[in-house]
């Protein structure tokens, strides 16, 4: 069966994408250090319920930060977290009067998004260069369309032939790339152009999750099915550059999120044992090079994002401890589990974010 991870309504991972930007002077991190000797400050996008709503949240070294619009009509989310300048940038949609509006938040204030004339609209990605601001979304006008704005809704730029689902944004010295999957297929797009195609051939679909850019190269990780297996894998460049990251022996697994540090790729996402639930990875490079990260007892658990700063490897994601949906925010350090849940409420964590 396809894995599309529409979870509570929402699509999962939708701009999960792992930059590091680097700063000095915060405090926090937990106790972790870095190479460098400076304490980190971590930020994780996702949202609480509070037994009425979810609602969309930040949090900085552990401490909740609140985005839910006042006077919502229903649940919120934040998919994608962005620090730049001294400022933090999330990015998801809230409901009003039973439609999803797209938005993002500077600094807890929140800029509308969802195009005059929309009936819905959704954001997944976002990313900053040179205080300009980029998301990828989608809205529906009487026809569902992929679109990346820079700032407001009124500069919104469409991506050509694609339907839906842009679920990574990065930027690089102002061309913008966009991962995402259309018509069942994985693709990549620079500055809206036509839509490069990762499927596999003899797959029976694709999709694209998160994009990283370095080194003038494209790095991108999602999957494919093949033979009604869901695979884990990552694209440099095309479709004939593909990685598989699927375990020997597991009956799926699943790539989120990419990050790049020096020569060395590092992957967040899942897998399945036989006879298993879900059970939260990362990958460095290939698919033996796994390491595990699902936490003790755990019944089930996902790793949604990844940044790689100072030496340390930060994944967020969430677990459970049962079958109910209890889901429970958290990050890893280096592999080592830090909760983000508060007074049992159900929390998802979606992105992460680190600044030295």
């Amino acid at each position: 069966m396809k894995i599309i991870f529409k979870t509570l309504g929402i699509m999962v991972i939708a701009g999960l994408i792992g930059f590091i930007f680097a700063a000095c002077g915060d405090s926090g991190g937990g106790g972790i250090t870095t190479t460098s000797g400076n304490i980190p400050a971590i930020y994780v996008a996702g949202y609480y319920n509070d037994g009425t709503y979810e609602k969309a949240c930040y949090w900085i070294n552990g401490e909740r930060k609140e985005l839910h619009p006042t006077g919502a009509t229903g649940n919120s989310t934040a998919k994608s977290i962005f620090v730049s300048g001294g400022s933090v940038y999330v990015v998801g949609w809230y409901d009003e009067g039973g439609n999803d509006k797209a938005c993002y938040w500077k600094n807890e204030t929140k800029v509308d998004l969802n195009p005059d004339g929309a009936d819905y609209s959704s954001a997944y990605s976002i990313f900053v260069e040179n205080e300009t601001v980029y998301v990828a979304g989608e809205y529906n006008d009487g026809t569902k369309k992929a679109c990346y704005w820079i700032n407001n809704k009124n500069n919104k730029t469409p991506i050509p032939s694609v339907a839906a689902s842009p679920n990574s944004i990065f930027v690089v010295s102002g061309t913008v790339y966009v991962a995402g999957e259309s018509s069942d297929e994985a693709y990549y797009s620079a500055d809206g152009g036509t839509p490069q195609s990762l499927d596999p051939t003899g797959a029976d679909y694709s999709y694209a999750y998160s994009i990283f850019v370095a080194g003038g190269n494209k790095y991108v990780a999602g999957g494919y099915c093949d033979s009604s297996v869901e695979k884990a894998c990552y694209w440099k460049n095309d479709a004939s550059q593909k990685t598989d990251l699927h375990p020997t022996g597991a009956g799926s697994s699943f790539a989120a999120s990419i990050a790049v540090s020096g020569t060395d790729i590092y992957v967040a996402g899942y897998y399945t044992p036989t006879g298993s639930s879900s059970s939260a990875c990362y990958w460095k490079n290939i698919a033996t090079q796994k390491t595990d990260i699902h936490p003790t007892g755990a019944e089930y658990s996902f790793a949604a994002s990844i940044v790689v700063v100072g030496g340390n490897v930060y994944v967020a994601g969430d677990y459970d401890y049962n079958t109910t949906s209890n889901y429970k925010a958290c990050y890893w350090v280096n592999g080592t589990l830090k909760d983000l849940n508060q007074s049992g409420q159900i929390s998802r964590a979606y992105s992460i974010f680190v600044v030295e």
